[in-house]
């Protein structure tokens, strides 16, 4: 089965075809420009060049967060669309555990992902190496809080790293190691390959059924609600 990628929660826009396992191509940008504007444009292009139509495409894996609330739904926009033209299943994976699975099988150590989720918060989620076991689910969190809760060697490696890079070495000293910066971002393919294992296992869904993973509410909601006096 031929499964399209789609990465769009942070601020690399990727996409990817892949077959059984094996890559057939990705394209990928890295750039502040606005994914809407990027997105198709860049499926068309990918396919027109790997000799592939729209219809070869058996199934989707979208990206569905947590991370920008608008770069997830025009991912996830873009693959209702196109799965409800094609009439085939989509497949949402995290976007942590999305780059997680760059260093898959790479390190035995205890893997942390943080993006950054703004008001001094990180989008986070901590895994056991070498296979990806999920020890925590997907959750938004001070970074603060979150440095309470490393007891062990631990790898961190997204977006945010770059943020508190400093501040993990200064509270954890040995305990935290930084990923190099090229790891951290999100690939397609990754997102393909962990949709794919989803799918053998039965979990793609219509795409009726695709939904985001926010995991927080948006900015404006929690203004509202602190503007209110509403906790929670």
């Amino acid at each position: 089965m031929r499964i399209l990628g789609i990465e769009t929660a942070t601020g690399v826009c990727s996409v990817c075809v892949m077959e059984n396992s094996e890559l057939i191509a990705e394209y990928m940008t890295n750039i502040t420009k606005t994914h809407s504007q990027r997105l198709m444009p860049m499926i068309e292009q990918m396919l027109d060049n790997s000799e592939l139509e729209p219809k070869d495409i058996g199934a989707i894996a979208v990206s569905v967060g947590p991370g920008s609330f608008t770069g997830v739904r025009i991912g996830i926009s873009a693959a209702k669309g196109m799965a409800m033209a094609l009439d085939i299943q989509t497949v949402g994976v995290s976007t942590l555990d999305g780059i997680a699975y760059n260093l898959v099988n790479s390190y035995t150590d205890q893997v942390c992902v943080i993006t950054d989720a703004r008001r001094k918060q990180v989008y986070t989620a901590i895994y056991e190496m070498p296979n990806m076991k999920k020890l925590t689910e997907d959750m938004v969190i001070p970074i603060e809080e979150l440095i309470k809760k490393i007891k062990k060697k631990t790898i961190f490696i997204g977006n945010a790293t770059k943020l508190y890079a400093d501040l993990l070495k200064k509270e954890l000293g040995n305990l935290a190691q930084i990923a190099p910066q090229y790891l951290s971002i999100p690939h397609a393919s990754s997102i393909a390959l962990l949709g794919e294992n989803m799918l053998k296992k039965g979990k793609g869904v219509s795409h009726f059924d695709l939904k985001p993973n926010y995991v927080r509410l948006a900015d404006a909601e929690i203004k509202w609600k602190e503007k209110h006096g509403i906790c929670n």
